[in-house]
């Protein structure tokens, strides 16, 4: 009967949330959720559109066992149950995305709790593999809210990991991994832990760094100083789920406080209402091109500019040379003086200076969201010129 719910009974993600919530909480025990699982097989659905929190509860269920090995002993048979629903879930692989990652964390997880693997190598492969895919050069490549996930969810079973797959070569390059990722998300926040809004994503810490300096990835530079977080994306990698049209937009932090950020994480329900108010891409702060349209910007990621970024302890600069139409947000006003070819405006308490052979100043509009369900209207301006040089202080 528990493959038939599996199938056709999925337990909704609100019930897979609050179920994780209750585990996190202290207000059930893994017992308890273990047992449930046995009996109708409805949390461990084999086909579900957003199955990150079934794959969660699984594993704050092996990392509290983990910690009270005695009720892993009690339960054993369920559990040996509940790895076997488990493992006939769909991953979404070939598509490697968090869902597979969270998914497979839960596979190796069931398996070092129940020192279940026949062969240690083999779950541990594919997770191998997609960390790999998603984390790279340790820009992780579905934004920043995806890979504070995964890495929050990999630590939580870091140690249960660990006396498990300890002797094993791969179960190091994870590590890693995972070391790389976490070293980017803290070069891409800003002295208060904040991190850029990169892909989807919304206000989030980290733990800071006092790194200064610029740093190379595939899809970004990242540029820090003791005043100054700007990165400068370059965006390069193929198809990713939960990524944003950021082209070539620099989001810049000053002194703790983000001034340009991307566009946030919209809630699906907000998407489904307004799709082209949320799907523009002009939510970003790009160099505008034509076909700025909804997911066709997905395949004209080889236009995108570098933009020369000077960063000094008072200001930073960014260049763009030749002809562009670029956008910076603002509070509702400028000022465009067409005798000193200079556009000025304010913003979160910066002062920006665009300077050139500017032809011509308008305003724009973006979408951010700013938590669940909540958004704002940002004014933006749009200048466009030959060799246009954008001074912020």
């Amino acid at each position: 009967m528990s493959i038939i719910n599996q199938l056709v009974k999925p337990a909704s993600t609100a019930v897979a949330a609050n179920h994780y919530s209750n585990l996190v909480n202290r207000k059930t025990t893994p017992v308890i959720i273990a047992g449930e699982v046995v009996k109708n097989g409805s949390m461990c659905p084999i086909f579900h559109w957003n199955a990150i929190w079934h794959h969660r509860v699984a594993v704050e269920l092996c990392a509290q066992l983990f910690e009270d090995k005695e009720q892993t002993l009690a339960i054993f048979g369920d559990l040996k149950k509940y790895q076997k629903m488990y493992n006939r879930m769909y991953s979404t692989m070939p598509l490697r995305s968090n869902k597979s990652f969270s998914y497979y964390l839960g596979v190796v997880a069931l398996d070092a709790l129940l020192e279940s693997a026949k062969n240690k190598q083999k779950h541990l492969k594919v997770f191998h593999n997609i960390i790999t895919h998603l984390n790279g050069d340790g820009a992780f490549v579905e934004g920043s809210h995806y890979s504070i996930f995964c890495s929050q969810s990999f630590d939580r079973v870091y140690d249960l990991l660990s006396s498990y797959y300890r002797d094993t070569p791969l179960w190091l390059e994870v590590c890693e991994s995972m070391e790389k990722l976490q070293q980017w998300q803290r070069r891409i926040s800003n002295n208060e832990g904040v991190v850029a809004s990169i892909g989807d994503s919304w206000y989030e810490k980290v733990e800071p760094t006092d790194e200064i300096g610029s740093f190379v990835y595939k899809d970004m530079t990242i540029h820090r100083n003791k005043r100054w977080t700007v990165v400068s994306n370059h965006r390069r990698s193929p198809w990713a789920l939960h990524e944003h049209p950021h082209f070539d937009e620099v989001l810049i932090s000053k002194d703790g406080e983000w001034i340009v950020q991307g566009s946030g994480m919209p809630s699906y329900k907000q998407v489904m209402a307004k799709p082209f108010r949320w799907r523009r891409p002009r939510n970003h702060f790009y160099v505008e091109k034509s076909f700025d349209y909804m997911f066709i910007w997905r395949i004209m990621k080889s236009r995108i500019n570098f933009r020369n970024i000077n960063i000094g302890s008072d200001v930073v600069q960014v260049v763009d040379k030749g002809y562009n139409t670029i956008r910076w947000p603002n509070s509702g006003w400028y000022d465009f003086d067409e005798e000193k070819q200079c556009v000025t405006f304010s913003y979160k308490g910066a002062d920006f200076v665009v300077t050139g052979d500017i032809k011509s100043a308008a305003k724009g509009h973006a979408w951010q969201s700013t938590t669940y369900n909540n958004s704002i209207k940002v004014d933006v301006v749009r200048i466009t010129g030959r060799n246009l040089i954008t001074t912020i202080k």
